[in-house]
């Protein structure tokens, strides 16, 4: 069961003293359930009908007439059930009843859990709080005192250390731009030599390496000139040469002695048949025109 209820105003005002009829259909198939149906009065502009055939599983739509005496958006109104939204909130609240019988109390139970696991956790906080982070706090306080110590050297170098050697290093460094300068004229002199002095000088080598090398063609032409046998050699510079039987300490004919002489009076010849070599001392008449050589003696 359930009241069907409709509220009609005249002239923006409740009406009552009227006659309404309700009519219905289900909206499942379309059927015609209520045609008509008068409704009673409740008061001050209320209209209700027991809708007895209502099925709970069923949606309706209703048209409430209020009759001809009222006109225009007055005379009708329009509703339908609101079966599904009742269902929905049939079933939340079924959910409802079935959480708070176990959900809840487990959830509850979980949350307690939780709960003492954060007042342990909190204990310890306050333990940490009261012993831990001051002994905590007195380390850095104590690391920050050795770092404020290390800030106040350094301030200290970057005041008057660190200037001096920065000094230090602009004075070597004045030093070294005066030698790069030296340096540079030097490669200037040397670039300015390997440009005109070098080549000049390279050109002068290599007309000296000229003339040395004609000179050489000369002397080799020459060299080439002289004789290779030595009593050709001797002929060409003025020497004079003898010819003379040689014979050995037993008498024995041993060859000819071709020998040289000239001022000197020692002399070396030449045995042509045992090809030995044997100093001898001459004695030399250079009075006659041609010169007298009488040999002496054999000479170690």
């Amino acid at each position: 069961m359930v009241w069907i209820t409709a509220f009609f105003t005249e002239n923006s005002s409740p009406k009552t003293g009227l006659s309404p009829t309700l009519t219905s259909y289900r909206v499942s198939d379309n059927a015609l359930i209520l045609n008509a149906i008068g409704m009673i009065e409740i008061g001050s502009g209320y209209y209700k009908y027991n809708f007895a055939a209502y099925d709970e599983d069923e949606e309706y739509i209703y048209v409430a007439d209020g009759g001809v005496i009222l006109s225009g958006a007055e005379r009708y109104k329009y509703g339908g059930s609101a079966e599904a939204d009742i269902k929905t909130i049939m079933d939340d609240v079924n959910d409802i009843l079935v959480d708070t019988s176990t959900t809840l109390p487990t959830t509850l139970t979980t949350i307690e859990g939780k709960i003492d696991t954060i007042d342990g956790i909190v204990d310890d906080i306050l333990i940490d709080t009261s012993t831990t982070i001051p002994a905590s706090i007195t380390t850095i306080d104590g690391e920050i005192s050795i770092i404020d110590g290390i800030v106040d050297d350094i301030l200290e170098d970057t005041s008057t250390t660190i200037p001096a050697a920065l000094t230090i290093i602009d004075n070597e460094i004045a030093v070294i731009d005066g030698e790069v300068g030296v340096i540079d004229g030097i490669v200037d002199s040397i670039l300015i030599d390997t440009e005109t002095t070098l080549p000049a000088t390279l050109t002068g080598i290599e007309n000296k390496i000229d003339l040395i090398d004609t000179n050489v063609d000369t002397l080799l032409v020459d060299v080439a000139a002289i004789p290779t046998d030595h009593l050709e050699l001797e002929a060409l510079m003025g020497k004079n040469s003898v010819y003379e039987h040689v014979f050995d300490a037993d008498h024995n004919h041993t060859g000819f002695i071709q020998y040289c002489y000239d001022s000197l009076v020692n002399k070396q010849a030449h045995d042509k048949a045992t090809g030995l070599l044997y100093r001898f001392k001459f004695d030399v008449d250079y009075t006659g025109t041609n010169p007298t050589v009488t040999k002496k003696e054999l000479m170690a």
